[in-house]
C-alpha cells in the first residue's frame, strides 16, 4: 500500500497520446455534465483502456488533483473536459503545471533546464528508474500544451542506443562457415603462382 501511495505522488508517466484519448473519450462517452460523482469501474469499462493504461491514467488524475484518491472528479476536471476554448484549456493546464509540478521541480528554471535535471527531480519525487523518462516526456508535452516555455534541450529526445539483434546459433554457425570458406579461398588464391 505504501508503494501505491508513493506512486500516486510521483509524476505521472502515462503517454500523452493516451492522456488525450482519455479526455476525448470522457467528452464523448461521459458528457454532458455533470460528470459522474465517481469514476468507478462502470465508467472505466465504458472508457475501455487496457489495465496498465487505465492505472497510469488514474495515477495521473490523482497527481494532478483532477480527482480525489477515490476518483471523484474535481470542478477543475469538469472545466477541463467541458471547455471548447483553447485559451481556457491552456490556462487550466498552466495552473496545473504551476501547482502540481513546481513542488517537484523546486527552483529548476524550465527555460534553461535539461532532461537530466528534470528526470533527477522526478526520481527524487518517487518516479521509478524505468518510468522516469516516460514521466519527463509526459511533463514536456503537458507543458507545451500549457504554453510554458521550455529549453530546446528539454524538448528534444535523447537518442537511445540501438539494441543489438540476437543472432541464432544456427545463423552464427552459417556465418562462421561462410567466413571460413572465404578465408580459405583467399588464402589459396594468394598462394597460387600465376603461370608464365
Amino acid at each position: 500500500m505504501v508503494g501505491r501511495e508513493r506512486d500516486r505522488r510521483a509524476p505521472p508517466y502515462v503517454s500523452y497520446k493516451s492522456w488525450e484519448t482519455f479526455l476525448d473519450r470522457v467528452r464523448r462517452e461521459v458528457l454532458p455534465l455533470p460528470l459522474p460523482q465517481r469514476f468507478d469501474t462502470s465508467v472505466w469499462r465504458r472508457l475501455s483502456f487496457s489495465g496498465s493504461t487505465e492505472s497510469a491514467i488514474k495515477s495521473c488524475l490523482i497527481f494532478l488533483e483532477l480527482t480525489t484518491v477515490d476518483y471523484r472528479p474535481s470542478q477543475r476536471m469538469e472545466r477541463l473536459v467541458a471547455t471548447d476554448s483553447d485559451e481556457e484549456r491552456q490556462s487550466i493546464l498552466r495552473s496545473l503545471v504551476e501547482e502540481r509540478y513546481r513542488p517537484v521541480l523546486g527552483d529548476i528554471d524550465l527555460l534553461r533546464a535539461t532532461r537530466g535535471e528534470v528526470r533527477n527531480a522526478f526520481l527524487r519525487a518517487g518516479s521509478g528508474p524505468e518510468t522516469s523518462d516516460k514521466a519527463v516526456s509526459f511533463f514536456v508535452s503537458f507543458s507545451q500544451e500549457a504554453g510554458i516555455g521550455l529549453h530546446p534541450q528539454l524538448t528534444s529526445r535523447v537518442p537511445t542506443a540501438r539494441a543489438r539483434r540476437r543472432v541464432s546459433p544456427e545463423r552464427t554457425k552459417r556465418l562462421q562457415e561462410t567466413e571460413n570458406i572465404d578465408f580459405h579461398q583467399a588464402k589459396t588464391e594468394s598462394l597460387s603462382i600465376p603461370e608464365k
